[in-house]
């Protein structure tokens, strides 16, 4: 028994798991914070010892194990269940075997209740599909069976034969997600048959696209640029794409506004540079890859003033990407006291309505799905001098983030991210207390 929870590699983040006393012998090894300890193995003897401990009859087993991390999240918990062969079915078994009189239904049904089927991989990412009985009596030379995978059309794919009790194929001949094995046995004395399926998953990033612009080069927000995919695939459709922009604080933004699922899409609002465009190509499972898009976006040098791109809008995350994208453009040597106050006043109405917005009817789902929008409009006021600025409802949005941090801990670069950001501010709040220290001040309680 091999359970997994998977996080993103930080050597800061530790893993112990607490574990029932029933294992208490077993997982002794696991009690202590470890970086080693992400994965925890129950071995087949552990299994054994389990089911050899006396428990009044009950046949099945329902322990609670509980993953701990070093951090303020809770842990993840997870159910395992095992079930412990019955005495009597295995009685039952050796009564048959040994009868004259045999009742062939009776061990047709044994057998199908007592046959499994496992696998394992090699690093050759060969996968070994076998046949397995949970009982001893079961002789395998009474059966003959035939291994079936629906979508192999080309008989070659089985590399060992479709007859052994072990079949061996390639990983990467299965499909991405689901896949049925399927095992037909015959009894060989009575002609029955019977089926085992097996429903393997395979998880995969999409790939095998790419990432075309045309034209390749042009005019920050003013260019009309057409980003086309081709040639992507993927496990669970449909393919989710989204031109995903890098800012100055090295955050990927999504300039979509949630993607789109056609062959191409159009955009003008793109900031200077070169190769900051990715696409962003996710599954139905949210498995995803980034792929470059190469082009060359020269500076616009008589763009209309910011109140030009945002009169029409109304989606107050799409001002944040907007407006982040229209300041990188900037050049910051050439920037006077008056471009500077209004920046800062602008960042500060949008996250004013944002705050108005969001916590008028709290929605988690959509929080979240605007996170790095938020975090790299944050991240760039937060550089600001904000000396003389009622930053109220800004500390409420840091506040709303922090209470609401659990679903970003996978995910440690947000967090970073947020460690900048609350930095920052904090060496603002320095020098307002210095200045200002008789205005009414404000602190985010962590």
């Amino acid at each position: 028994m091999r359970t997994k929870q998977s996080y993103n590699n930080d050597l800061q983040l530790l893993y112990a798991w607490e574990c029932p006393s029933l294992f208490k012998d077993i997982c002794k090894q696991y009690n202590e914070f470890s970086i080693d300890n992400k994965i925890l193995n129950l071995k087949f003897k552990d299994y054994k010892t389990v089911i050899q401990i006396p428990t009044n009859e009950r046949e099945i087993f329902e322990f609670l194990l509980k993953l701990k991390k070093n951090t303020r999240s809770n842990g993840k918990s997870l159910s395992i269940t095992i079930q412990k062969p019955k005495t009597d079915f295995i009685n039952k078994f050796e009564n048959i075997y040994n009868s004259t009189t045999n009742d062939q239904t009776m061990i047709l049904e044994n057998i199908k209740q007592s046959l499994y089927i496992d696998y394992k991989t090699s690093k050759s990412e060969d996968i070994f599909f076998e046949l397995k009985s949970l009982n001893n009596l079961i002789d395998f030379s009474s059966i003959s069976l035939i291994w079936i995978i629906p979508h192999f059309k080309d008989q070659t794919l089985y590399l060992n034969g479709q007859n052994e009790i072990q079949l061996r194929i390639k990983l990467s001949n299965l499909l991405i997600g689901n896949n049925e094995i399927i095992c037909d046995i015959t009894n060989i004395k009575t002609n029955q048959t019977f089926k085992k399926i097996y429903n393997f998953s395979v998880e995969r990033n999409p790939y095998g696209g790419n990432c075309l612009v045309s034209p390749n080069s042009g005019i920050s927000m003013y260019t009309n640029f057409t980003i086309t995919q081709e040639g992507w695939k993927g496990g669970s459709l449909p393919l989710l794409f989204k031109i995903m922009c890098k800012t100055n604080s090295n955050i990927l933004i999504d300039l979509t506004n949630g993607g789109f699922f056609t062959q191409s899409f159009s955009i003008n609002n793109l900031p200077e540079g070169n190769n900051i465009i990715f696409l962003e190509v996710s599954d139905n499972q949210g498995k995803s890859v980034l792929a470059p898009c190469p082009l060359k976006i020269n500076k616009n040098n008589s763009k209309p003033p910011i109140e030009t791109y945002l009169e029409n809008l109304n989606d107050i995350t799409r001002k944040m990407v907007l407006f982040d994208i229209y300041t990188l453009n900037k050049d910051e040597n050439t920037k006077n006291q008056d471009d500077e106050k209004k920046e800062i006043d602008y960042r500060l109405n949008i996250l004013n309505t944002y705050y108005e917005e969001i916590s008028f009817k709290f929605d988690h789902e959509k929080f979240f799905e605007n996170i790095e929008k938020v975090l790299s409009f944050l991240l760039e006021f937060s550089y600001k001098n904000l000396k003389n600025i009622d930053l109220g409802k800004l500390f409420d949005i840091l506040d709303l983030i922090i209470n609401n941090i659990d679903p970003l801990l996978d995910e440690m670069n947000k967090i970073n991210i947020l460690y900048e950001i609350l930095d920052n501010f904090s060496e603002n709040i320095k020098i307002k207390i210095k200045e200002n220290s008789g205005n009414k001040l404000y602190y985010i309680n962590l």
